[in-house]
C-alpha cells in the first residue's frame, strides 16, 4: 500500500466525518465542508504537520530524534539566496525512501516562501503558513 493511497483513504474517512458531523447528504461536496469546520485536508494537513515539526526542531532543537536527520544547507559561496535558511536535502535512490522523515522535512521546508521560514515566533509560523492553505 502505498502513501498515496492511505492518504486518499484518510481523506474519504475525513470527508465522510465531516458530512456526519454537519448532517448533510452523502453526495454533498466535500470541500466547503471542510472549510466549515476549520480542517485541513489530508495532504494539506501532514505538509503543515512536517513544517511545524521542522520549525520546532530548528528553533528550540529540544526533539533530540528528529534534530540530527536534518542539517542546514551549506553554501560554498556567498549569495543573495544565503541568508534563506533552507535545508540540505539528501540524495535518495527509490521513491520509498523519499517518504523519510529527513527527505521529507527539508522538501516541505524548503517549499515555503521566505516569508514563512524567517518567523521569529511559533505562533506567527503556524499563522502565516496556515494563510498558504487558505
Amino acid at each position: 500500500m502505498t502513501l498515496l493511497s492511505t492518504a486518499q483513504k484518510l481523506q474519504q474517512v475525513q470527508n465522510n466525518a465531516a458530512k456526519i458531523m454537519l448532517h448533510v447528504s452523502r453526495r454533498s461536496c466535500d470541500k466547503p465542508l471542510l472549510q466549515q469546520l476549520h480542517w485541513l485536508p489530508v495532504q494539506q494537513w501532514i505538509t503543515y504537520k512536517l513544517a511545524v515539526l521542522t520549525y520546532k526542531d530548528r528553533s528550540t532543537s529540544t526533539l533530540v530524534y528528529t534534530h540530527h536527520r536534518i542539517a542546514e544547507r551549506a553554501c560554498s559561496r556567498t549569495l543573495r539566496s544565503s541568508a534563506i535558511p533552507l535545508l540540505d536535502q539528501p540524495f535518495m535512490r527509490t521513491d520509498f525512501s523519499r517518504h523519510a522523515f529527513r527527505f521529507s522535512a527539508s522538501s516541505v521546508w524548503n517549499s515555503l516562501p521566505q516569508t514563512v521560514l524567517i518567523s521569529d515566533a511559533l505562533s506567527v509560523f503556524k499563522s502565516s503558513h496556515i494563510t498558504l492553505f487558505v
